[in-house]
């Protein structure tokens, strides 16, 4: 159990028209299952803000073990609809499925996974969506510790070496605060 501490409002500034790959990893375990209707909630509420900005973005959900992005479309773009965006969402994150597969609390491993050069090459599950010319930003949604099983440091450097700067490059996470977290 945990205890909410208070709510914050995050305000981030995006340049215009600099180019960015979103991936979300998202756990799915049955812990999160009180938190699914906030988790889409507040998904919503993030695409409704993005989509009203001159921006360009690749935006991505991961649920699955393999790393493949769930659904027909690999991202969600600036050439899409409100609704369309929502419904592209709710195709890749899946929340409704609360069966989790062996890494849905080790958000490093499915975001590697999904990173692999196999599944963003041609002819990938998730071909399209990273692009060597835009920043990339991660962030894992989880009620739980990060439980990948190679150190931390690790995945870091992995996901810096596909960036030409490390400061083109940031993981964040939507989480409690350990232990209680």
């Amino acid at each position: 159990t945990g205890s909410k501490y208070g709510d914050n409002k995050d305000t981030f500034e995006q340049p215009v028209r600099v180019s960015t790959d979103i991936l979300f990893t998202l756990d799915r375990s049955c812990s999160m299952i009180d938190n699914n209707e906030a988790v889409a909630s507040n998904f919503n509420v993030f695409l409704e803000t993005i989509v009203g900005f001159d921006a360009d973005y690749h935006i991505a959900v991961v649920v699955e073990d393999d790393g493949c992005i769930l659904g027909t479309e690999n991202y969600i773009d600036n050439t899409m609809s409100l609704a369309e965006a929502q419904e592209t969402f709710g195709t890749m994150a899946d929340i409704a499925t609360t069966t989790a597969g062996l890494y849905t609390e080790a958000g490093f491993t499915l975001a590697q996974n999904a990173l692999s050069p196999s599944k963003i090459g041609v002819g990938g599950c998730n071909s399209g969506f990273f692009r060597d010319t835009a920043y990339l930003s991660l962030v894992h949604v989880s009620d739980e510790e990060e439980q990948s099983t190679d150190s931390w440091s690790s995945y870091v450097t992995a996901f810096q070496d596909m960036k030409s700067s490390d400061d083109e490059m940031v993981i964040n996470a939507v989480a409690g605060d350990v232990p209680s977290g």
